[in-house]
């Protein structure tokens, strides 16, 4: 099952905004703020109804191409476990000063967001989060 989610992140993208009479050679004519607006789809997976742990990967998108992690998924009684380990996280401030953090999380089909735990790395930039839900379909994701 694959849904549509979308997701805004702030980064490198000129983007001019020109107050009403502003000169072309005006100082006052620099950017105010860049945006770069990224769209993916998620697959979701049911992991409620499976009787073994599921293993996924993540990889990281032309903003972290070298990042990347696994988790393995487990039902419980009344919850869904996500044991996640990431590496080669760069510092989030890379993306600019007001990112301090990532956050992993879960998105169900119908849209529903779950921040699931801040992942916080350690010197050699990889990190390690051990959470649960209570939703039984969903994608994971990680954001700045």
């Amino acid at each position: 099952m694959k849904f549509k989610s979308h997701f805004w992140l702030a980064l490198p993208l000129v983007m001019a905004l020109n107050p009403p009479g502003a000169r072309a050679g005006d100082e006052h004519n620099a950017p105010i703020y860049r945006v770069t607006v990224v769209q993916r789809s998620l697959p979701a997976v049911n992991y409620g109804h499976r009787s073994e742990p599921t293993k996924i990967d993540f990889r990281g998108t032309v903003l972290a191409p070298g990042t990347h992690g696994s988790a393995t998924i487990e039902a419980k009684a009344g919850a869904v476990t996500v044991h996640a380990k990431f590496a080669a996280l760069d510092a989030p401030a890379k993306y600019g000063p007001q990112y301090l953090t990532y956050v992993l999380w879960a998105i169900s089909p119908e849209g529903q967001d779950e921040r699931l735990g801040e992942v916080i790395t350690n010197h050699i930039d990889d990190a390690k989060l051990e959470v649960s839900t209570s939703l039984q379909t969903f994608g994971l994701l990680v954001t700045a």
